[in-house]
């Protein structure tokens, strides 16, 4: 079933000469990632995230093997910008909002300071509106999300820099 998917996925990569598709249904996201002088393909869980989340397929180009066996879901640009921040995940499925009304500004912003307990963004999840609140201090130093998008379980919001 996935090995025929996998193999049309790849095809449309190649034709169309992309470096990168992803492909999202109701529980999962197929990520596939092509990278050159590696060499394999790999199903990598992402350990932050449950049971029904993304699930990355990296398809490498090449003979290495080893280089390939020791990359993570992150690619090493990533992981080192990301190092200095904490990944703020979503509690919930839902609807993503930056503020409490169309009319009204955002919670946050890109570079404001916050302290545990503001509230960082609302998700809205079977009519109900649910207010997000900080977990610790820090800074805001991306909103990774669009307001009124779709967020699932464990899907990354922020990055914020801890006070």
């Amino acid at each position: 079933m996935y090995k025929d998917k996998l193999k049309k996925i790849i095809a449309i990569l190649k034709e169309e000469e992309l470096d990168e598709i992803e492909i999202r249904s109701l529980f999962s996201t197929i990520r596939v990632v092509k990278r050159k002088a590696q060499g394999l393909l790999e199903r990598v869980e992402d350990p932050a995230v449950s049971a029904y989340s993304d699930t990355i397929l990296k398809v490498e180009e090449g003979d290495s093997r080893e280089k390939a066996a020791e990359d993570s879901s992150i690619s090493e640009k990533e992981e080192s910008e990301t190092d200095l921040f904490e990944k703020f995940i979503s509690p919930m499925v839902g609807t993503f909002y930056t503020s409490s009304s169309p009319e009204k500004d955002p919670f946050v912003s890109v570079g404001k300071k916050i302290k545990k307990g503001e509230i960082l963004c609302v998700i809205e999840a079977m009519k109900l509106m649910n207010e997000i609140e900080a977990e610790f201090d820090g800074v805001i130093k991306e909103i990774l999300v669009e307001d009124s998008q779709p967020v699932e379980y464990g899907q990354p919001l922020f990055l914020i820099q801890p006070a």
